[in-house]
């Protein structure tokens, strides 16, 4: 649990060493690729270290960051009994 409170504590941003644990550990969760020019993308954990190799590879984009959405930032924070 210490990798989903290091998530929290970070707003939710996700370093690719941590996505690379929630793919393992959660692969189904939903993570968010924040594009330099592309429109966000959510895609599964277990997904996003090769989509955002196969945008990179093709000369599309790059990726600026991954973060859970808002709406499961706050769902964790209420099950782990955060508050602001």
């Amino acid at each position: 649990m210490k990798l989903i409170k290091d998530i929290l504590s970070q707003m939710g941003f996700i370093d690719s060493l941590q996505c690379s644990q929630i793919a393992k550990h959660f692969p189904n969760t939903r993570i968010v690729i924040k594009w330099a020019s592309m429109p966000r993308e959510r895609v599964r954990a277990f997904e996003v270290a090769d989509r955002i190799k196969k945008v990179e590879e093709d000369g599309v984009d790059y990726a600026r960051h991954c973060f859970i959405s808002s709406k499961e930032y706050e769902m964790l924070k209420e099950v782990f009994g955060i508050v602001q």
